[in-house]
This record gives C-alpha cells, sequence and structure tokens, in this order.
C-alpha cells in the first residue's frame, strides 16, 4: 500500500558543484508547463486542434531568514552573479528525485514588523529536468 507523502518531505537542494539544502525552506513548489502549439483552422470549427511544443521547468522556493548563516546573501549574490547552479528536488522517503540546471530570477526578503522574516527565491530551470523514479 502506498503511503501520502507530507509538505515537509518535499526539498529543494541548489548549489554550482553539489547541492545543499536552503536553510529554512518552508514552501517549495515544481512546475514544469508544456507550451501547446495551436494549429486550429477554420474547417476544424468548433474544435481546436493543437500538437505539444516546448517544455520548460521552474523551482518556487520560500522560508524563514536563519540567524548566523549567509543563506539569503549567498543566494542573492548568485542571482547578481548570473551563475548557473544545479537544482534538486527531493521527495524524501520515496526516492523520487527531479534534477537540472537553472538560474535564479528573482530573490525577495521580507521582514515585516510583527511576523517572522522570510526569504523567497525563484528558479528558472534551462535545458532538460530530469526526473528519478522511486525504487
Amino acid at each position: 500500500m502506498a503511503n501520502e507523502v507530507i509538505g515537509v518531505d518535499v526539498i529543494v537542494e541548489i548549489g554550482s558543484g553539489a547541492t545543499t539544502a536552503i536553510l529554512g525552506q518552508r514552501g517549495a513548489k515544481l512546475s514544469v508547463p508544456r507550451e501547446m502549439i495551436d494549429l486550429t483552422v477554420k474547417t476544424s470549427w468548433p474544435w481546436k486542434t493543437a500538437k505539444p511544443g516546448f517544455i520548460s521547468w521552474s523551482v518556487d522556493c520560500d522560508g524563514l531568514l536563519m540567524e548566523k548563516t549567509s543563506g539569503a546573501a549567498s543566494i542573492a549574490q548568485t542571482l547578481i552573479d548570473g551563475t548557473l547552479v544545479n537544482v534538486d528536488v527531493i521527495v524524501a522517503d520515496s526516492g523520487e528525485q527531479f534534477s537540472g540546471t537553472a538560474y535564479l530570477s528573482n530573490v525577495e526578503i521580507d521582514g515585516p514588523m510583527d511576523k517572522e522574516g522570510t526569504m523567497s527565491c525563484k528558479l528558472d530551470g534551462t535545458g532538460a529536468l530530469t526526473p528519478t523514479s522511486g525504487a
């Protein structure tokens, strides 16, 4: 019988070589959309027709700012430098993993007066995303 995976078991790791988990991580979202090429002509009325086109992928991640680390600054510097990073989205216990390379396209730091300090980032994949099935 299969067991459910809870969100806490989905971890985003990044790095220029080996990957390490983003500290303070709370949320992780992997998106893999595929463009559809519209091939609709008048004679296909009222139905649209299409074929699959390009695939892209991205990862959104958010979490808490952590004391005595360079996590947020390091991520921001990676964005500023335009450094290509390795990305792994790991589904713990299932053995499933999604791996590829990406550029950081957005980093946000939020420090409201009456709540926890948070950070979020977006990674835009370049090239293929490789899924690995669990055992």
